[in-house]
């Protein structure tokens, strides 16, 4: 179970209450360089129920924490000081530029953040490193290196490399043992906190795709073009909603490889994760 919350950075979601809609999406120009838009909802509910956590915990979490985390949507997110260091993080030469509050027709407020690249080739995202998590990470658990995705480009053309494997991940244990009993027991009270959960990571070329080899192609709904790439979208309302979508979920953690993971999880509805360990896409 951990090691596949952890691969797509979901471990930290749940940790906040779960309802997070968490969109990183990447705009590229033509030259190679480009912004990046990060996007956090926090549901009221889950806001409610974090500020009912860190009231809870009384002065001694709130000491630990000092300044970092300022109340944009009734709980912790990422303040401005957190979004500038994050910069640095994301690649050298990247520079954060703004952030605002946003909110949703259902109540659901976060925020907006948005950094600007002149070379994408120095960009480094890490899934599930976002704003969402928000310093909320235990101090006493070893923080554990994830490998992030990177670029490469030359003119009219994209590389994009994904983590080929969880180097950090343990043998999987075999199916039906203790851990396998508790991590379902776990996952089943967790349910209610999935629901409207969301995580996606899209790219926007400059241009109309020519030729690709990314699983998932998304078209402009303004100029009609096939202009997107998606990396990631985890849905969890479709997941819960699919019969066996759960259990198929908990099925593809045993995978210590990143292609071999997002493989099986192609066909679970809800679930998109790109397979390849490298896409390319012309525009």
């Amino acid at each position: 179970m951990r090691r596949l919350l952890t691969c797509v950075g979901l471990a930290g979601l749940l940790a906040t209450g779960g309802c997070i809609d968490n969109t990183t999406m990447v705009f590229l120009n033509s030259d190679g360089s480009g912004h990046i838009v990060e996007t956090t909802y926090m549901s009221a509910q889950a806001a409610a129920m974090m500020g009912g956590m860190m009231s809870g915990m009384g002065g001694d979490m709130g000491d630990d924490m000092g300044d970092a985390e300022v109340t944009m949507s009734g709980g912790p997110m990422m303040d401005e000081e957190e979004a500038k260091a994050k910069a640095t993080e994301l690649g050298e030469g990247v520079v954060y530029i703004s952030m605002k509050e946003v909110s949703k027709p259902d109540g659901s407020k976060g925020a907006q953040v948005v950094y600007k690249f002149d070379d994408i080739t120095e960009l480094k995202l890490t899934p599930g490193a976002d704003s969402s998590e928000g310093g909320m990470g235990m101090e006493d658990e070893p923080e554990e290196e994830k490998e992030p995705i990177t670029f490469g480009f030359s003119k009219g053309k994209l590389t994009v490399n994904l983590p080929a494997s969880d180097k950090s991940a343990a043998p999987a244990a075999d199916a039906g043992g203790p851990e396998d009993d508790m991590a379902a027991a776990m996952m089943q009270s967790m349910l209610p906190m999935l629901k409207g959960m969301r995580m996606r990571m899209f790219i926007r070329l400059p241009a109309e795709i020519k030729r690709t080899n990314a699983s998932y192609v998304d078209v402009s709904s303004k100029s009609g073009e096939k202009r997107y790439v998606t990396l990631m979208d985890f849905n969890f309302d479709k997941l819960l909603a699919a019969d066996g979508g759960m259990q198929k979920f908990m099925q593809a953690q045993d995978n210590a490889d990143f292609g071999a993971t997002a493989k099986l999880m192609a066909g679970i509805p809800g679930i998109k994760m790109e397979p390849q360990p490298t896409v390319t896409i012309e525009f």
